[in-house]
């Protein structure tokens, strides 16, 4: 830690830098004591090179560069934060968003209809509930292509099967995805302790 001049026990102690001037001025020639009279910048020059003097011009020197390099450490971690903010935004909307999807699949849903308290359901119950819906579409698939394996088909049936099943099949992976991008940011919002 860097000494600050007004400290107790300090250097900066004015009757110590009199007694450092006086004891010095006791040497000093005749001709020189006589231009400090005269220039202002001797008379500077002098008071300058006292010991006490020149330790608080470095200590303000020292100071000075600490709070450069202290500036400097703060505006490098700024795009950080900056870049940190805009992530836990980002993964704030994602919930949001995601919590809107769930709510919007619960209400179309074959599921029972809840009541409009039932509906502002804590996360970690729609988390729940969203894989529960995401395994039940996955296995709602797997039925499907096992049904056609078991019954006699004609091309045209197979053709209709094929269009369904993508087509359920593709809801199925996004709502397995929606689920598990809701459980990382589920989580990670528990690690920050916002919930």
């Amino acid at each position: 830690m860097y000494p600050t001049p007004y400290q107790q026990n300090d250097l900066f102690n004015p009757d110590q830098i009199v007694r450092e001037a006086h004891s010095q001025l006791r040497y000093l020639l005749e001709n020189d004591l006589r231009a400090m009279t005269n220039s202002s910048t001797e008379l500077n020059r002098f008071i300058q090179s006292l010991p006490t003097i020149r330790t608080i011009n470095q200590q303000r020197e020292q100071l000075t560069i600490r709070n450069q390099q202290i500036a400097k450490q703060t505006l490098a971690k700024e795009p950080k934060l900056s870049e940190i903010q805009q992530q836990l935004s980002k993964s704030y909307n994602d919930i949001k968003q995601l919590k809107d999807c769930y709510l919007k699949l619960i209400h179309s849903s074959p599921m029972e209809h809840q009541t409009s308290n039932e509906s502002q359901l804590s996360l970690d119950v729609i988390l729940a509930q969203l894989q529960s819906l995401a395994t039940d579409a996955e296995n709602r698939t797997n039925e499907l292509a096992e049904s056609v394996l078991y019954t006699e088909q004609n091309d045209h049936d197979i053709n209709v099967f094929i269009k369904n099943f993508m087509q359920e099949r593709k809801e199925a992976a996004e709502l397995k995805l929606k689920a598990d991008i809701f459980e990382e940011l589920f989580i990670a919002q528990q690690r920050l302790g916002q919930w």
